[in-house]
């Protein structure tokens, strides 16, 4: 079964993740169209069309703020923090939504097992995290040890179906088999699978 292109109200997040699973535990969220439609509006009334450098994160987060531009900033920081909720997702991801908010490029730097924000107290309960993902994703992994067999196929392929995805975006099957030297049925079958991965890895609530 063939699945429909879509249309997406932002560009495709550029990922810089070496590790595959890492990789694959962000890119199944930032590739949701849910997901896009998200941070799009939160980007839109954030910072605009004009993204920053993901090497200035930081100086953005730590920028000096009057009352007012303080109350923006923590107001979308808190809305980002209800979008990793809604994707019952731990504290380790809200770098990485960060990042794909303000910049459209999430690196190692931003999803790893560390937190790189500090605690914050006094949060509303519906901001909070559970104690059991505040300080390490139950998916954030170590590095992958493949089986040569590629049964971990939504992880070992995960780089190569997601770039056919976004081309097949583009182009179709037809033209996609063809600019990538595959059958038909190789890309259409990656494509829908990489599909399904989008639709049951992380869990709405």
């Amino acid at each position: 079964m063939s699945i429909k292109r879509q249309s997406y109200p932002i560009a495709a997040i550029d990922i810089q993740i070496v590790d595959d699973g890492k990789f694959a535990d962000v890119a199944f969220l930032v590739d949701r169209h849910d997901f896009m439609e998200d941070i799009a509006k939160l980007r839109e009334t954030w910072i605009g069309k004009t993204l920053l450098s993901n090497s200035k994160i930081n100086d953005f987060i730590n920028l000096e703020r009057d009352i007012n531009e303080a109350k923006h900033f923590w107001k979308h920081y808190f809305e980002l923090r209800r979008i990793a909720k809604k994707y019952s997702l731990g504290a380790t991801y809200v770098g990485s939504i960060l990042a794909a908010t303000i910049s459209g490029i999430i690196t190692d730097a931003d999803y790893r097992t560390m937190l790189k924000e500090p605690i914050l107290y006094g949060l509303p309960e519906d901001l909070q995290f559970d104690d059991d993902v505040t300080f390490t994703s139950h998916r954030v992994r170590e590095v992958d040890e493949l089986n040569q067999n590629k049964d971990t196929k939504a992880i070992g392929v995960v780089k190569r179906d997601r770039q056919w995805y976004w081309l097949y975006q583009q182009m179709g099957y037809k033209k996609l088999a063809s600019t990538v030297g595959q059958t038909m049925e190789t890309v259409r079958s990656a494509v829908n699978s990489y599909q399904d991965k989008l639709q049951t890895y992380h869990k709405v609530v």
